[in-house]
């Protein structure tokens, strides 16, 4: 097995359409892959980590215990291509794709672009968890056919642009094993500068990207799909999303105290409500209107949203143990780290890890 270091970020390992390169044997695949050198690799995970560190942590990598009867190759980034093969060396799957931050000026409101084609996986479900990122999707393919919404009363849907909240239980996602398109990451200031709205108006709702953004939403699709290059496609996200921002420099912004509020609670592990309220002067009801009015989920709703996220990061590297991960995310034993699984993904982090064989996307765990 080897790592495939590519010197140009413009080389891919399958140039043009990947799905081409599915299901066929390595050194098939290897022989027409293109001009990359080649670095010894075991088929472990651990030696990948220690030529490749940016990937471990990336969605292009699917969950931990999915390494244990495959190999892997990797291109590092900028551009990055995972083929997924079984021990026979027969290629199953291929996910490539590309991650990058947002222009400047729109670094409160989005935190990363992620573009992403999975060609040739099983078809199945995968789960789409709690995150404290609100998601907007641009499916550049087939719409994203959502066969269980997180949101009570939602009913199944396929969306070709979406744009969903901040919940507390998964969204199930139903597959061919072959997705294609871009997912940005939106803070909850982004809801109201960009969205045209607060996160409570989402709830955990999904909706169509274009009751958001109007013909806006149309205009990304259309040249995004034009468009063959990673960069390039991130390039029009950033001009069609300044302008948005520009235009709506006078609408109302989102409360900074209720800002501090979300920022302590969800990137300081640990901290209390109680401390938060004592910190604006608010009493801990007062905060937990102010805030649940803003975001539509409560402060310690948000806490552990962001406990859960940290969990799904660390549940990807193949040697985290659960009772480690539990005590590393704050959870007060592997029992209550198990308890948490179920009530947000629906399983426990052990099914999770055995299941979900679709490097989603949706997972960012960044």
């Amino acid at each position: 097995m080897v790592v495939r270091n590519c010197f140009s970020s413009r080389v891919m390992i399958c140039a043009g359409d990947s799905s081409g390169c599915a299901r066929r044997s390595l050194s098939t695949y290897f022989a027409t892959a293109g001009p990359c050198s080649r670095l010894p690799l075991s088929s472990s995970l651990m030696s990948a980590r220690s030529i490749a560190p940016p990937l471990m942590a990336s969605p292009f990598l699917s969950s931990a215990t999915d390494f244990s009867p495959i190999s892997i190759l990797v291109v590092c980034p900028p551009v990055a291509t995972l083929v997924i093969v079984t021990r026979s060396s027969t290629v199953v799957g291929i996910s490539d794709g590309a991650r990058q931050r947002p222009a400047p000026l729109l670094q409160p409101y989005v935190r990363w672009y992620e573009g992403y084609r999975l060609t040739g996986f099983p078809p199945g479900q995968h789960l789409g968890l709690s995150s404290p990122d609100l998601t907007v999707v641009l499916s550049l393919d087939q719409p994203v056919d959502i066969t269980r919404a997180a949101a009570p009363g939602q009913q199944p849907g396929r969306f070709t642009a979406l744009a969903s909240g901040l919940a507390t239980s998964a969204v199930t996602i139903a597959h061919d094993g072959n997705q294609h398109g871009i997912q940005l990451a939106l803070t909850p200031a982004g809801a109201r500068a960009l969205l045209g709205v607060p996160t409570s108006a989402l709830g955990a709702w999904v909706v169509e990207l274009e009751d958001l953004l109007g013909p806006d939403a149309q205009e990304l699709l259309e040249r995004i799909a034009a468009t063959p290059e990673w960069r390039q496609r991130f390039a029009i996200l950033d001009r069609v999303l300044t302008r948005r921002l520009f235009d709506a420099r006078d609408a109302v912004q989102m409360d900074a105290r209720v800002a501090h509020a979300w920022q302590q609670l969800v990137a300081r592990p640990g901290t209390a409500v109680r401390a938060v309220a004592d910190d604006l002067g608010w009493s801990r009801r007062y905060l937990t209107s102010r805030f649940t009015a803003e975001l539509g989920i409560t402060p310690k709703e948000s806490a552990r949203i962001a406990r859960f996220d940290r969990s799904k990061a660390m549940l990807r590297r193949p040697e985290a143990l659960l009772s480690d991960v539990a005590v590393r995310c704050g959870f007060y034993d592997q029992a209550h780290l198990a308890r948490e699984w179920r009530e947000f993904a629906g399983v426990p982090p052990s099914r999770w890890r055995q299941d979900e064989v679709f490097p989603f996307v949706q997972d960012s765990g960044a």
